[in-house]
């Protein structure tokens, strides 16, 4: 297994993953607007490779599942690739703020990973997270927060295994769906300080 930012020739592969009922960002499941991110991958497939190191925060305002509109911070996405099958096997993120471990209304935590159904339970997850603390790691982060669904208790081992304390259970914003949640944290250093996002600390 490895974290890849991805090139031209890996793009296939993922290609084949969301091309069914699956895809790794949630509001792209409308099948409409997975047929055109599909289009204009296959049409412009540098463009669409150009965002996944996005230090300065360069990327464009996006929509939310409530039509709300979100603003980029600075982030990074990698794929977690299967070197012995040469294959797609599942998305990891990391975003942040430059000096501080606080996120934006619109960010329930700093790393997001999901695997496609076909993939899952085969420890890809638990590699690619644990991949990605390295990284976060490097960027001087105390802590990182991760949330997952109350009932994603597959989601809550990968966490758990890689050092996650629960810090509370909380309902997401109506802008992910209302539904119940847990928030996890992942210390980076020594005693990290705490700090609970304010989108929730009323939750």
């Amino acid at each position: 297994m490895q974290l890849v930012k991805p090139e031209i020739k890996h793009i296939e592969s993922y290609l084949r993953a969301i091309e069914g009922d699956w895809s790794d960002v949630a509001f792209e499941k409308d099948p409409i607007i997975k047929a055109k991110k599909i289009k204009d991958i296959k049409n412009n497939p540098r463009e669409f490779l150009e965002l996944f190191d996005d230090p300065n925060a360069k990327a464009l305002p996006y929509l939310l599942g409530d039509q709300t509109i979100a603003y980029a911070v600075p982030s990074l996405r990698r794929w977690i690739w299967d070197t012995k099958r040469d294959q797609y096997c599942g998305s990891v993120s990391l975003r942040w703020q430059n000096g501080t471990t606080e996120l934006p209304y619109h960010l329930m935590g700093h790393i997001g990973y999901c695997v496609p159904p076909i993939e899952q339970n085969k420890g890809y997850a638990s590699f690619g997270l644990k991949a990605i603390l390295e990284v976060a790691s490097a960027l001087a982060l105390e802590f990182v927060y991760l949330v997952t669904d109350s009932d994603n208790l597959a989601s809550q081992r990968v966490i758990v295994k890689n050092h996650g304390i629960l810090v509370e259970q909380f309902t997401k914003p109506a802008m992910y769906g209302d539904k119940p949640a847990l928030r996890f944290l992942i210390p980076l250093v020594e005693n990290p300080i705490k700090i609970v996002p304010k989108s929730t600390r009323n939750n």
